[in-house]
C-alpha cells in the first residue's frame, strides 16, 4: 500500500505532524489509538459525504495532527468520548499562535471534528459551544493588474511542451476564474467547443457541484498550440484523459504548477508570493470592473453564497477610490 494512504483510499493526513515518540505513545494507549482513527473517520467524511476536496481534507488534517501530537505528549490515555472544552482550552494555551487567523482555524478544526463525533454518537453532546474564535478582519484580495497578468500570460516559454502547457494553464485560470485543481483535473470530456453559447469547459466544484464556464479565446489559442506539441505520435486521446499532462501521463499537479508559476512572476518582474488563486481574483475583479454583472461573476466562479462574491465590489471600489485620489485634479493640491 502506498505511504500516506489508508484502505479506504483516504490519505492518512494526520500522520505527517507526529514524531517517532509520539507515534509510539500513541501506539501504547488504546484511547489514543481510538482518537486517530475516529480523525481518520473524519477525513473519509470530509472527502465522501461532504465533498471536500483533497486540499481542504488536508488542512483540517494539518491541524488534528498537531492536536494528536499534542495529546500524545501530556502522556494520558484519553478516549474519544472524554474530549471536552477545557482539554481544547489547554491545547491552544500551549501552542504558540502568532496570528488570530491561525487560532481560528485550529478552533474551527476542532469544532467540526467534535461535531463529527456527535454525529457518530461518540460524544453525547458538544463541549466546545460556547468555544468562540473570535471575529476575524476580513482581507481584501489583491489582484493583478492588467498589465501584470498581460506580463504573467507572456512568461511562460514557448519552446516546450511544458511552457505551452502552462501558458494555456494561466490563460484558463484567468479567462475563466476556475479554481487550479479544476483546471489541472481538466479532461477532454470537459471541453466542450460546441456549445451554442460558445466555447465552454464542464468542471466539477466545490461540494461536488458542477458547473459550465466559458472560455476565451486566448485559451483557446494557447491550449491549440500545446495540443500540437503534446504527445506527436501518440494515439488519440479519449474523453477521459487529462488535457495537462504532468509525469508518467497522469494530469499536472497543482503543485507542479505552483512552483513553475513562482518562476514565471520572476521572469515578468512580479511578486513571487503570488499563488495561482491569485489569477482567480484577478478574473474576478477586471470582469466587474468591466462591468459584468455580480451574480454572474458568482455563478462562473461557483459561490454558493453572494456575500463571497460581493467581496470583489469592495476591491473594485477600494481600486476606484485609489485612482481618484491619485487622479483628480482637484484632489491633488
Amino acid at each position: 500500500m502506498p505511504k500516506g494512504k489508508s484502505k479506504a483510499g483516504t490519505t492518512n493526513w494526520v500522520i505527517r505532524h507526529l514524531s517517532t515518540a509520539q507515534e509510539g505513545r500513541i501506539a501504547a494507549n488504546a484511547g489514543l489509538i481510538a482518537i486517530r482513527e475516529e480523525a481518520r473517520r473524519f477525513g473519509e467524511y470530509l472527502q465522501t459525504e461532504r465533498g471536500f476536496s483533497m486540499n481542504t481534507v488536508e488542512a483540517y488534517g494539518s491541524d488534528l495532527g498537531l492536536f494528536l501530537g499534542w495529546l500524545a505528549e501530556r502522556g494520558t490515555d484519553l478516549k474519544p468520548a472524554e474530549l471536552d472544552a477545557d482539554i481544547v482550552r489547554s491545547y491552544l494555551a500551549s501552542e504558540k499562535l502568532q496570528t488570530a487567523s491561525t487560532r481560528a482555524r485550529r478552533i474551527s478544526t476542532l469544532k467540526h471534528f467534535i461535531k463529527f463525533l456527535v454525529q457518530r454518537n461518540v460524544l453525547q453532546a458538544d463541549p466546545l459551544v460556547g468555544l468562540h474564535s473570535g471575529k476575524l478582519p476580513k482581507r481584501l484580495p489583491r489582484p493583478l493588474s492588467e498589465s501584470e497578468m498581460a506580463k504573467l500570460l507572456e512568461a511562460p516559454g514557448t519552446d516546450s511542451a511544458k511552457g505551452l502547457r502552462d501558458r494555456a494553464l494561466l490563460e484558463l485560470l484567468y479567462g475563466s476564474g476556475l479554481r487550479i485543481s479544476e483546471a489541472c483535473g481538466l479532461t477532454f470530456a470537459g471541453l466542450d467547443l460546441t456549445n451554442a453559447q460558445g466555447p465552454h469547459v464542464r468542471v466539477r466544484g466545490k461540494g461536488a457541484k458542477d458547473r459550465t464556464v466559458p472560455v476565451s479565446q486566448s485559451f483557446l489559442s494557447a491550449l491549440a498550440e500545446y495540443l500540437r506539441q503534446r504527445n506527436p505520435g501518440k494515439p488519440k486521446p479519449g474523453p477521459k484523459d487529462p488535457i495537462f499532462l504532468g509525469r508518467e501521463g497522469h494530469s499536472v499537479s497543482p503543485l507542479t504548477l505552483q512552483v513553475n508559476l513562482k518562476r514565471y512572476l520572476l521572469k515578468a518582474g512580479l511578486d513571487v508570493t503570488y499563488t495561482p488563486h491569485k489569477l482567480r481574483h484577478s478574473f474576478a475583479t477586471h470582469m466587474l470592473a468591466h462591468g459584468a454583472d455580480i451574480r454572474i461573476i458568482q455563478e462562473l466562479l461557483g459561490h454558493a453564497d453572494l456575500s463571497t462574491t460581493q467581496i470583489y465590489t469592495k476591491v473594485t471600489s477600494s481600486q476606484s477610490a485609489d485612482a481618484y485620489r491619485k487622479a483628480h485634479p482637484r484632489d491633488n493640491f
